[in-house]
């Protein structure tokens, strides 16, 4: 083992402990914080919640050992690199061979996630109560997936490379600004066409529930002229409200477990937070964000492609777009995890702006911690991870945490 590698190897372990450590700590302090919301959520939610987090760490803690492995392995042993020659060597080293290897490295990855993703689904989520989804449905959803990738990652993938081979030192800029592209046309797309693939979509039913959202539409001079339910409940128990799309593409999602979960004061009250979230601008920011990180990560890989100690520490004699793109899908976290605070730190402050706003617009802030409550015991989340836990991972505050700046006078 070189110097690279070792660094490398030193860098992946720190990354693992500090997760496994983060995961460790948390499950013990959540644990023991439930009992303290006996009297508000009763004992057999908080039993509930306790159970479904303990189960969901044991498997995120294989999860984390099977990821470990995977990256040491490639890391350790030449096997991207064989890959890569077979690709180069099957397609004589064009941008097919690269398109191609990066395809083979995907499926086998997808493939050692399918055991897992099974085991969550139809194990984990099924034994508590949220799984809806035949094996016959999640198939389907792995085939439109896959097809999906093939028909738009195919021809992204080939634009970049095409950018890469052409337009010589600058090319990342250009090939940024084609992904730039590409998200903006999935923001379209994605609400238009893609998601109807894999959901149905209804017009909101005629009653009191669509005449108080579309008031409090019009109150907030959010304009929309639908506000559809989601079959999520096909799926799955969980819940959620959503905007996709923009401008005259944008369309309010309520899932329809959450219609059923909620009264139309809470309704109410989670429609404002998510308007507050437009109306204080969150949405453009975030995408004016991910396209800074954008031109950041094309640089990156611009500079990464220049560092042949880089390759060399995989057992790689060459530096390729390809190669570069799959390490840092493989290696990238072991930098970004590092960032993780300033990230959740930001979207926290989001959803404290939203619930503000929701607070300011509706007649009372109980409406909205009432839904947040029974959106925790519906979903049998965390009442209270621990403080170090909630910095590095959660991009909402804590349901304790919310329901205290909402109650401050």
């Amino acid at each position: 083992m070189n110097n690279i590698q070792f660094i490398i190897l030193s860098l992946v372990i720190l990354y693992f402990l500090a997760k496994w450590l983060l995961e460790s700590i948390n499950i013990k302090y959540s644990l023991k914080s439930a009992d303290s919301y006996l009297h508000e959520f009763g004992k057999e939610t908080v039993e509930k919640t306790k159970k479904y987090s303990f189960d969901k760490y044991r498997l995120g803690q294989i999860e984390m050992v099977l990821s470990l492995v995977i990256v040491l392995l490639f890391l350790l042993f030449p096997i991207l690199p064989f890959f890569y020659n077979l690709s180069a060597a099957w397609l004589e080293k064009d941008l097919w061979s690269e398109v191609f290897f990066i395809a083979v490295i995907s499926f086998v990855l997808f493939v050692i996630n399918v055991p897992l993703e099974l085991w969550t689904v139809f194990k984990l989520e099924e034994r508590h109560g949220f799984n809806k989804m035949t094996f016959k449905l999640w198939l389907s959803d792995k085939i439109k997936g896959l097809a999906l990738s093939l028909g738009l990652g195919f021809p992204l993938l080939f634009l970049l490379l095409y950018a890469v081979e052409k337009m010589g030192d600058n090319w990342w800029i250009v090939a940024a600004t084609i992904m730039i592209g590409f998200q903006l046309l999935m923001l379209i797309l994605y609400p238009k066409f893609i998601m109807p693939l894999f959901n149905k979509f209804s017009p909101l039913s005629d009653g009191e529930l669509k005449d108080r959202l579309f008031k409090l539409a019009e109150k907030t001079s959010f304009s929309t002229n639908k506000i559809e339910v989601i079959d999520s409940s096909k799926r799955s128990e969980h819940s959620n409200a959503f905007f996709t799309g923009f401008g005259k593409f944008r369309k309010i999602v309520l899932f329809d477990t959450l219609v059923e979960q909620l009264d139309i004061d809470e309704m109410e009250a989670v429609l404002s937070h998510e308007i507050g979230h437009y109306k204080k601008g969150h949405i453009p920011k975030k995408l004016f964000f991910s396209f800074l990180m954008t031109f950041a990560t094309f640089g990156l890989i611009a500079w990464a492609m220049n560092q042949i100690w880089l390759f060399e520490a995989f057992g790689f004699s060459q530096s390729s777009f390809a190669i570069t793109l799959i390490l840092l899908s493989l290696y990238g976290g072991v930098i970004s995890f590092w960032f993780s605070p300033i990230m959740a730190w930001k979207s926290r402050k989001d959803e404290y702006e939203a619930d503000a706003y929701a607070k300011s617009v509706i007649s009372s802030p109980l409406f909205l911690t009432n839904a947040l409550k029974k959106l925790v015991k519906k979903n049998l989340s965390d009442f209270e991870p621990h403080p170090l836990y909630s910095m590095v991972y959660y991009s909402h505050p804590t349901l304790k945490e919310r329901e205290k700046a909402l109650l401050k006078a």
